[in-house]
Order: C-alpha cells, then structure tokens, then sequence
C-alpha cells in the first residue's frame, strides 16, 4: 500500500518548467490513476496539461467524460472516452498516440478510438498537473503512479502493467511519479532517468494513503 497526492481546492496545481525531456517527438503515452471528487465549481478539471498534451474531464459534475488533448501538426484535437468518469471512485486512464491513431483506455480496456495523423507539436510551456492557466479547471480529487512515455504503449503492456510498480528504467519512460512520499514532503520524485522531480510544499495538496498498487480487476472503486 502507498500513497497518492490529494489536491484538496481550486486554486493550487504542480507545474514543471518547460525542458527538452518532456517534449515527446513521434509518439506518447499517459498512464494515471486518478480519483475525481465532487465539485459544483470545476469547469474540465484537468488533470495534466503541456499546451501540446492532456488529460483532462468534460461532463456535467455527477458524470464526467474522460478527454484526451492532443495538438497534432499546430491543430488541437480531442478525443473523449465513452466510460463516463464518475466521482470517488478510483480509475486507471492511458491516453495514447503513434502518429497515426488516438487512443484512450479505462482501466486497461480500450475504450475509444479516433484517427488523426500527423506530427505532434512542440511548445515552450510548462507541464501542469492538477489544473493549468484557468483557474475555473483546477482538479479536485487524488491522482497516483503518473507514468510518461516517449512511446506507444500497446494493449497488452498496458494491461501487464496497470496494477503493478515500475522500476524508473523502462525504456521510454520519461516522468514517473509514485506519489509515495510521506506527508510533508517537500518534493516528488520522478523515478525516472531524467529526474523531473516536482515541488509539492502547499497546504492545498497533500499525501494520502491509497490502496490502487496492486490491485485486483474487482477492485477498482473504493
């Protein structure tokens, strides 16, 4: 059992500095658990944002739609899942794209699927996790073993892999944050090789026990 970062309101998010490690070139893959509580004021609360890539909610409060946001060759383009993306309740998303295909996954199952080729976009703008630039979008919920790559993640990897750690040196991997660290923690690791470790000192998040590693498939809610 570990931990997972809670953000508790609407007006504190995680931002890493634009750098070369986090600007994917052909192809990329999110992986999270992520766990969205109920908030009357939250507009697409987001989950991860860098201008070129995302994931993020559309949807009324009770139901939310998963989005996958993508900019391909300077055009933004969407991709929303068909599960809908209740509140307290754990799921794990992976958005995925090769070049040619977007994909979105809920807890391992691919869950849809849209064509849209092209090259992916570059920006010098940072990485956000739990919000971005508009304030009405900051995420209120948990989000646990945020995995980064710099390529596609098929199916089987994905479902091999969900339930269990990594070790950081997983060829492609470039972010991995558990989100194990002990409450009052000043920093989140990235265990990956290039170290993108992220400043978590603010009384609006905080560090939670979470039970989703490992998991059985029949316990994906709590």
């Amino acid at each position: 059992m570990g931990n997972a970062i809670a953000f508790s309101n609407q007006v504190f998010k995680l931002e890493l500095s634009d750098r070369v490690s986090i600007k994917p070139e052909k192809a990329i893959t999110i992986e999270t658990w992520v766990n969205r509580k109920k908030s009357i004021a939250q507009t697409n609360p987001v989950i991860l944002d860098k201008t070129d890539f995302g994931l993020s909610f559309d949807g009324t409060d009770t139901s939310q739609f998963l989005s996958f946001n993508l900019k391909i060759s300077g055009v933004v383009h969407t991709l929303k899942s068909k599960t809908k993306i209740l509140s307290n309740r754990w799921y794990h998303v992976t958005a995925t794209y090769d070049g040619a295909v977007m994909n979105l996954f809920v807890n391992g199952d691919l869950d849809a699927s849209t064509l849209k080729a092209g090259n992916l976009s570059s920006s010098a703008t940072p990485l956000y996790i739990g919000g971005n630039s508009t304030p009405s979008s900051f995420f209120t919920g948990s989000i646990d073993e945020l995995r980064l790559w710099n390529i596609v993640r098929d199916s089987i990897q994905i479902k091999q892999n969900y339930t269990k750690m990594l070790t950081g040196n997983e060829f492609g991997l470039f972010a991995y944050w558990r989100f194990d660290e002990n409450t009052g923690s000043a920093v989140a690791t990235d265990l990956s090789r290039f170290k993108n470790h992220l400043n978590i000192s603010s009384a609006s998040v905080a560090l939670i026990t979470s039970n989703v590693l490992p998991l059985a498939p029949a316990e994906f809610s709590i």
